[in-house]
C-alpha cells in the first residue's frame, strides 16, 4: 500500500491485529475521529463498493462528508443570476425534435 503524504504529519504505528504485528504509516492533517453506527451488511456492502473504487470507507465516507457539508442551494443567489443573464435570448422557440438532437 503505497500512502502519498502533503502538507501532513508522517506517524509511525505499530498495532496487532489477529495475532499479528503489523506495522503501518498514517497520515493526518488535523483530522478527527468520529463513531457512526450502521448495519453489519451495509458496512460489508460499503466496503466492496469502496474498494472496487481503489478507496477504503473512510476515504469514501470523507469525500461523502465533505459533499455533504457543503452550502446548500441558494434560491436568491440563483435568481439574481438568472436575471442577470436574462438577455441571452436564442432568437425563436426551439421544436421539440431540435431541442433533443444531440
Amino acid at each position: 500500500m503505497r500512502h502519498i503524504l502533503c502538507d501532513s504529519v508522517r506517524r509511525e504505528s505499530r498495532v496487532r491485529f489477529r495475532n499479528r504485528s503489523v506495522h503501518y504509516y498514517r497520515a493526518h492533517a488535523n483530522m478527527k475521529n468520529i463513531t457512526l453506527s450502521a448495519e453489519e451488511d451495509v458496512i460489508v456492502r460499503a466496503r466492496k463498493t469502496a474498494f472496487s473504487q481503489n478507496k477504503s470507507l473512510n476515504q469514501a465516507f470523507r469525500e461523502w462528508l465533505d459533499t455533504y457539508a457543503r452550502p446548500e442551494f441558494n434560491l436568491d443567489e440563483y435568481q439574481a443570476l438568472m436575471k442577470r443573464l436574462s438577455y441571452a435570448r436564442a432568437g425563436r422557440k426551439f421544436t421539440r425534435e431540435e431541442m433533443n438532437e444531440r
